[in-house]
Formats: structure tokens, sequence, C-alpha cells
């Protein structure tokens, strides 16, 4: 994970869509958040131990959109995992003794400590090439074939050292969609309307235009629904090491450890 230093800075867009607006000044407290998007190895890890349930469909859908094998397939251990809704990730983050991002805490980790430029690097458009400074996966229209997702830290880290930010996959986050939020939201540390239909969606994939990889717009999916481009990253705000869950099912007992810093088996 990685520290977003706490602090203030300026959330929304001007010239995007009204659900942008208006732009308006946020200080969020100090708070982590992993560097890349949740991984299929890293779910894998809680669905085995039995505290996470197998994803969204799955049993149906073990493929991504262009591969007949992805989630259980060794060759895509460390791509993003799709199909997952977000009970499904809410639970993984509790799991690790985190949770998902608030949409403030997204949307000012995504910027990197830049203010007001419209991606993750700056204001530079997109392009597919990995490792680029202002590289994604997304939809350019198939100049660079990017039908599905990419591996993890394909492309450059934004200031905070985040990766895909923008592109990949969608990322669930902690806050009911309200297009009009922004006007009564809270000046300190906002956490999203208390009630509402649909969890917000942040940072586009790689099936979005480039309009959807700015940092500020907004989009909404049925909290029940996994898709084949949406995911998630999780969040902290105390990084005390955790003891997991001790419930491991028999025959399991030889899993990797969670990444150093999270948790340990005891």
């Amino acid at each position: 994970m990685a520290l977003v230093p706490s602090g203030a800075f300026e959330m929304g867009g001007y010239n995007g869509a009204d659900d942008e607006e208006p732009v308006h000044a946020l200080i969020l407290d100090d708070f982590y958040i992993d560097q890349y998007e949740v991984t299929n190895s890293q779910y894998a890890l809680c669905e085995k131990t039995g505290m996470c349930e197998s994803t969204t469909d799955t049993s149906a859908y073990e493929s991504s959109y262009s591969r007949r094998s992805y989630y259980d397939n060794p060759e895509y251990a460390d791509y993003p995992l799709i199909n997952v809704n977000w009970d499904e990730a809410k639970k993984y983050c509790a799991w690790r003794g985190a949770r998902l991002p608030t949409e403030a805490e997204w949307e000012k980790a995504a910027r990197g400590g830049l203010e007001g430029n419209h991606f993750p690097w700056g204001d530079e458009s997109p392009v597919c090439e990995i490792g680029a400074r202002n590289g994604a996966r997304f939809d350019d229209n198939d100049a660079c074939n990017n039908i599905d997702t990419e591996k993890i830290g394909s492309y450059s880290p934004n200031g905070y050292d985040l990766y895909d930010m923008a592109g990949n996959v969608w990322e669930w986050v902690s806050d009911f969609y309200d297009e009009n939020y922004y006007l009564s939201s809270p000046a300190h540390n906002p956490a999203g309307p208390e009630e509402g239909m649909y969890p917000v969606i942040r940072g586009g994939s790689w099936n979005s235009s480039s309009d959807h990889l700015i940092v500020s717009d907004r989009l909404f999916n049925d909290p029940k629904s996994g898709s084949f481009n949406i995911g998630f990253r999780c969040v902290r705000t105390d990084t005390t090491p955790l003891l997991l869950p001790t419930k491991v099912p028999e025959g399991n007992r030889s899993l990797s450890l969670p990444p150093k810093g999270f948790a340990s088996y005891p």
C-alpha cells in the first residue's frame, strides 16, 4: 500500500458531466491505498480460506472478455480480478483489515498530488504504450488491440506511486451514487450519501473511451452485479498489523501468507 498524505485537494471537474460539479475543496486525513488493483491470485487466497465467496458468475464466466480461462489460470495470476460484485469486494477488503475507498479518497489518490489535471499523470492524452508515463489500458479504437485486461503495473505510476488509476478495470468505491452530492458534501472526510441504490465506480477500464479515464469522471453499477471490466482496490487508515480470521478449512494450512504488513495467520 502507498500513503496518501493528509491535506486539502479540489474534487470534481470543470469541463465534464454535470455530476462532476461543483468543484469543491476537501480535507482528508492520511490513508493508505493499494498500489495495484486486487489480483486474481490475491482474491483466490481469501477464497481458499473460506472467508471470500467465489466471484460473481465465476461458474458461468471463468473467462475474461477474450480469454477462455482467466481467474484460475496461473498465467493471469497478477492480472486484475473481475466479475466481483460490491459486497464481495467489501468482504475481501474487510478480510485484510481494510475497506473500500470513499469516492473522495479514490479521487485524491488518483490525482497523485496534482491539482486541476484531467488524468493521474497530468493533461496529456493517454496512450497504450507499456511503461509510458501517460500510458493506460483503454479503448483507443483498436489501434493497440486493447481488448481485455492487462497485467498490473504495466504502465507508469502516478505521483503517489499508484498504478492503473486510469484504465484497466473500473474500481468499486464505498459511496452510493448521488449526482447532486457535491452540493452538500462535508468538507472533511466525506463518506458519501447514507443510502442509495447504486455504488460508484471510478477510473475507466480497458473498454472505456479516454473520457472515462479522467479522474473526476463518475459512473455507477448494480451492487449485486459483477462485470468483466470492474475490479477494486482497498484502503486502510491504520497500518497496525492485524490477525486474519482464524477459520481456515482443513487441507488449506499450507496457504501462502498474506503480504507483509497486512496480517498473519495464527
